[in-house]
């Protein structure tokens, strides 16, 4: 849908500056603050992550009306198989950067070549994938609620519930049909389960893995049930 702009108004003109900081903190002080780059999600060296979006607006059935409901069912199934595209994107980044190392030896001037063997040992190792969305601001609007609201809160966490069940069944299942990721290590996660039944005794090694028990604990179990893990060390980056 289309909206005419009915009014546009100069509000100022400001000069920015684009810097490159020389230590290994990437941090300066600037203005009595102390200033750091920022990033969406945290990764190891040369490590990528592949990432892609679900546009929410597409779930909201009767948008703006008294019926308005949100499509459950249809946001796990495209959620689910968004995850498994992701990880096929693993494996057309792997025949690109076998590309790019073919082309460099064939060059005869390795001197990158130690980078992008690294990147690609670093790409099969976590399998790392990052999936999104957006127009979550358009769905709140759609249902008629004020963004920030309890209503809206309450929306977006059945909204992200739905995404990551689809997101860890898929990643989980792939582990099954593709194994999980080669770094992974269910000891460093979970820590020691006293009690393979109950599921009780040391858990998680930090706070997400905590997370993931306490709020997914079906994924959980068959995560750690046989040792069957997940295909992919990170699936979201919400």
């Amino acid at each position: 849908k289309k909206h005419k702009i009915i009014e546009k108004d100069f509000m100022f003109t400001e000069e920015v500056f684009d810097i490159t900081v020389d230590n290994k903190s990437h941090t300066y002080w600037t203005g009595g603050l102390n200033v750091s780059n920022c990033g969406e999600i945290p990764m190891g060296p040369y490590d990528s992550c592949r990432l892609m979006h679900l546009n929410l607006t597409s779930f909201v059935e009767d948008p703006y009306t008294p019926y308005v409901k949100l499509k459950d069912e249809e946001l796990y199934n495209v959620a689910y198989m968004t995850m498994r595209l992701s990880d096929d994107l693993i494996d057309l980044e792997i025949e690109a950067i076998d590309k790019i190392i073919r082309k460099i030896k064939n060059s005869g001037d390795t001197n990158e070549l130690t980078l992008w063997e690294n990147i690609r040992t670093s790409t099969l190792n976590g399998r790392r994938t990052g999936m999104g969305f957006t127009g979550l601001a358009d769905v709140i609007a759609m249902f008629n609620y004020k963004y920030g609201d309890d209503d809206s809160l309450l929306l977006t966490k059945q909204i992200m519930d739905i995404i990551m069940t689809a997101q860890l069944d898929c990643t989980i299942d792939l582990a099954l049909l593709r194994k999980p990721f080669p770094a992974y290590n269910e000891e460093l996660e979970f820590g020691v389960i006293d009690d393979i039944v109950t599921f009780t005794g040391s858990y998680g090694t930090n706070d997400f893995y905590e997370f993931i028990k306490i709020n997914y604990p079906r994924q959980f179990e068959r995560m750690y049930t046989n040792y069957i893990g997940r295909r992919n060390i990170s699936w979201s980056t919400v």
